[in-house]
């Protein structure tokens, strides 16, 4: 962004045109670029703007070539405020320059305050230049000054004239041979009284003009007399300032304008008549009465002492100009500048947290423009997509170079029907909608898309904005559900299905039963009843778990003892041998009921899925505040693929390639128990290595 955007602005320039200040100069050493310049600058040099406006200042005034000096100092002065990062002022410097309507260079009188602009890094990217023509200020001293030195010269040779005279009376009476002396010193005399009278007329004049010159000054110009500050004489200007008339001439100071006193203006004015040092302030707030208020304004002065010859103060000139609106423009300046900082501090810090946002939300987040172009994607957009910050823009939503937009069945998605293009040929928002996506060289997901358009001001379509997250899991987990419900339904059904012909059998048999065919038609209900229960039981316990349901009924038992009650029925049916090993006095303080399930759970998981591994071992091992317990076969075992999700909710292994009956609820369920317990639970196989499930619990 162009840093020179505020001040060359039109708004801007059009403010500065009213200023009381002069230039707003840029820095680019060694040149100063003028970026803007005030109507009063231009009236006070006789310029255009056009002969000064985005050039160096010291192209357009480059000084005398006779006195270099007068540039160095105007330069000295701008490098001192460049290196201290203050104001630095000028009170009285001569310069030349060229007065355009006679095309000559002519030397004036100015005042200079150069004050820095900070840019972000703290360096002094900026002056704003307050000048002002003193010229005739300048002059009315210089002539003051001549007046009083005049004056004094007059005043000795006043006393000469005396002095000769007395010698000239002493020798007449003394010696008469010196007539002829005393006559020409009498001549002498005469010419020196009509050149006094000369010089005392000359005066008069001088005094008068410089009166008058000092009446009609455009500054403020007073003198102070003796210690008690009487106001002696006041131009026409300075009784405005003070808001009085001549009335209070002859007056102290503190009488005459009563409101200073509590200014400390009075103790400064004191020091300077005790010390005779000169004092000046620039752009000072002095409040004087108006109308009976005290009124807030801003001068800049200077308190002269006036001595005697013997070097003793003996009245105070002052020499004031207001620079109220000069201040206060630069305080509103100022005030604009404080406030764009502050705008761009906030912009900076809203844009800092929006991208913080950005950055940690759990949506990928994009942005294109109106041909669909991509011009921003979030980490997690990023992430989702399988991009970085490089391959941006060279993307569309559509993108085939980096992958394939599909509907949820797989087909082809049109780029027409894609949600971002339905939202920007609608231009209505679009909610939830989920597409396939099938990236090059990497495994198919789904996201799910919100999608807005982007409007300017006259609300034209300038590009879009998409939300989008990976829905993949919750599609997988809806599609295990669904294949739940549908092997729920199945594993219900054979039960039932097993019974009721039981049931039929029997009651067909009513009439003349065969005490053995009945005998195994009861034995097949009561499996077929307690399959049943199971499942019942695993769905009870599933909507437990998942309304936070599950309660546990903790006492103290021995852990041996538990699990071998709950084997009894892999020992009796003699297909596999149990054995129990490792530390089996361990007590623990836990629900039985529910650990009982677990061990029967991981038992049957070892019969039904490792039917050859004629040998499971169940091994206790107490570790500090733990124990863990494993049960190892050595079946056909787990790959790695699907260990991660085993003990997920519906989940069904295949093992071999071989489907089991079964809901896929039980490692899930026993993950719970445990989790409750604050244990842990895991699964260590490799394929054809058989599998070790096992858990841990803290043993109070």
């Amino acid at each position: 962004m162009d840093k020179d955007w505020f001040y060359t602005s039109v708004q801007f320039q059009d403010f500065f045109k009213k200023s009381n200040q002069s230039l707003i100069l840029k820095v680019e050493l060694p040149h100063f670029k003028v970026l803007a310049v005030s109507d009063h600058y231009l009236d006070l040099l006789h310029i255009s703007r056009s002969k000064i406006l985005n050039l160096d200042i010291f192209n357009v005034f480059p000084g005398s070539q006779v006195d270099p000096s007068e540039k160095e100092k105007v330069i000295s002065s701008f490098m001192r405020v460049i290196k201290n990062k203050v104001m630095d002022e000028m009170p009285v410097f001569k310069y030349e320059i060229v007065v355009d309507e006679t095309g000559l260079p002519e030397t004036f009188y100015w005042s200079n305050v150069n004050e820095p602009i900070l840019d972000e890094e703290g360096n002094v990217a900026y002056l704003i230049n307050t000048t002002a023509n003193i010229s005739t200020q300048v002059l009315q001293e210089q002539i003051l000054q001549k007046s009083i030195q005049y004056e004094a010269a007059l005043v000795r040779e006043q006393t000469m004239n005396e002095e000769l005279m007395s010698s000239n009376e002493q020798l007449y009476a003394t010696n008469q041979e010196l007539q002829q002396t005393q006559d020409k010193l009498h001549l002498l005399n005469k010419e020196l009284e009509e050149r006094v009278a000369s010089r005392t007329k000359a005066l008069s004049i001088s005094e008068a003009r410089a009166r008058y010159m000092l009446a009609d000054a455009p500054v403020g110009i007073a003198v102070l007399t003796r210690s008690e500050l009487i106001v002696e004489s006041a131009n026409d200007k300075m009784l405005e300032f003070w808001g009085k008339d001549k009335t209070i001439l002859g007056k102290p100071l503190h009488i005459a304008i009563p409101e200073i006193e509590k200014q400390s203006f009075l103790d400064v004015l004191h020091n300077v008549f005790t010390s005779g040092q000169p004092y000046s302030a620039q752009e000072t707030q002095i409040n004087f009465e108006r109308q009976g208020m005290l009124v807030e304004n801003f001068y800049t002065f200077v308190y002269h002492p006036l001595k005697n010859e013997s070097g003793a103060t003996e009245s105070i000139m002052i020499v004031a100009n207001e620079v109220s609106e000069q201040v206060r423009a630069r305080q509103h300046l100022e005030q604009i500048i404080e406030e764009k900082n502050t705008l761009e501090i906030t912009l900076m810090e809203n844009q800092q947290r929006l991208q913080s946002i950005l950055d940690t939300m759990a949506e990928g987040v994009g942005i294109v423009d109106v041909q669909g172009k991509m011009v921003y994607a979030n980490l997690m957009a990023q992430k989702i997509l399988g991009i970085d910050t490089n391959d941006i823009n060279n993307l569309t939503f559509i993108s085939d170079s980096k992958w394939q937009n599909l509907r949820i069945d797989g087909s082809p998605l049109p780029e027409a029907d894609h949600p971002m293009a339905v939202m920007m040929s609608t231009g209505m928002p679009i909610y939830d909608q989920e597409i396939a996506v099938q990236p090059i060289g990497r495994e198919r997901f789904y996201i799910s898309i919100n999608a807005a358009p982007l409007l300017d001001q006259d609300g034209n379509l300038t590009g879009g904005i998409g939300t989008f997250m990976d829905v993949t899991n919750r599609r997988k987990l809806i599609q295990q559900k669904d294949e739940f419900i549908s092997i729920a339904s199945h594993e219900l059904k054979t039960p039932v299905t097993s019974l009721k012909a039981s049931l039929q059998l029997m009651d067909r048999m009513k009439e003349n039963p065969s005490p053995a065919i009945l005998r195994n038609l009861i034995i097949q209900s009561n499996r077929s009843l307690e399959k049943l229960n199971n499942l019942v039981s695993d769905l009870l316990n599933v909507n437990r778990i998942a309304q936070g349901q599950l309660q546990l009924n903790r006492t103290r038992f021995s852990l041996a003892q538990m699990i071998n009650d709950c084997c009894n029925h892999v020992r009796t049916a003699g297909t596999h041998e149990i054995s129990l090993e490792g530390d089996i006095n361990v007590e623990i303080y836990a629900d039985e009921h529910q650990l009982d399930q677990v061990l029967i759970n991981f038992v049957n998981n070892a019969v039904k899925y490792a039917p050859d591994s004629k040998h499971i071992r169940i091994v206790i091992e107490k570790k500090e505040a733990f124990v863990k317990v494993s049960v190892i076969d050595n079946g056909p075992g787990i790959s790695p693929e699907m260990i991660p999700h085993i003990f997920n909710r519906y989940y069904r292994a295949d093992y071999s390639g071989v489907q089991f009956s079964g809901l896929g609820l039980g490692l899930y369920i026993n993950s719970e128990i445990i989790n409750k317990h604050g244990g842990d639970i895991g699964v260590n196989s490799d394929i054809g290595q058989g599998s070790t499930f096992w858990f841990t619990l803290p043993l109070d």
